[in-house]
């Protein structure tokens, strides 16, 4: 199954607003796809349109190939899962998929998300250990790497890099 890896910049508060409204999505509501449901599912894709600005150009390579390389990442120490906003980003991911909230105390990891910190060559072997191995794999990695590294750095203090795999 493919997935698509779509980036956001948004508010601190309307982070914290997404939180919430997924926090107040029930499993019954989802296993029964109840109107409810729907409609917390619709308030949640509004705060994202209305308030949200996509990160341009976006990731034009797999959702899986971002995972893949938020994990050789997380190897090399960049730990981007760790956030202030765990409890936020852990809501989201209960209904939504892999879901990162990246804030201003992730620029420390600025240098080491630089894709020159990096050598396609072994990328690519990580990629291809993890059973993502195809011959643009490297490229796909620096792609990734260059736009976190790109949307992270224009990040302001009042605002979250909202970063979906799903």
């Amino acid at each position: 199954m493919s997935a698509i890896a779509s980036l956001y910049v948004l508010d601190r508060e309307r982070a914290v607003e997404l939180a919430d409204l997924a926090g107040r999505t029930s499993w019954w509501a989802r296993l029964t796809r109840s109107s409810a449901g729907f409609d917390r599912n619709a308030a949640f894709f509004e705060v994202l349109v209305e308030h949200a600005r996509p990160v341009r150009p976006g990731y034009e390579w797999s959702g899986n190939c971002m995972l893949a390389l938020l994990a050789y990442l997380q190897r090399r120490g960049v730990r981007l899962r760790r956030s202030d906003l765990k409890a936020e980003s852990s809501a989201i991911n209960r209904v939504y998929g892999e879901t990162l909230l990246l804030t201003s105390v992730h620029k420390k990891y600025l240098d080491k998300l630089a894709p020159e910190a990096h050598r396609e060559d072994q990328i690519r072997a990580y990629f291809e250990k993890e059973r993502l191995g195809f011959e643009e794999a490297g490229i796909a990695a620096m792609d990734g790497l260059e736009l976190l590294h790109d949307a992270l750095s224009r990040l302001q203090r009042d605002e979250v890099l909202l970063l979906n795999v799903g």
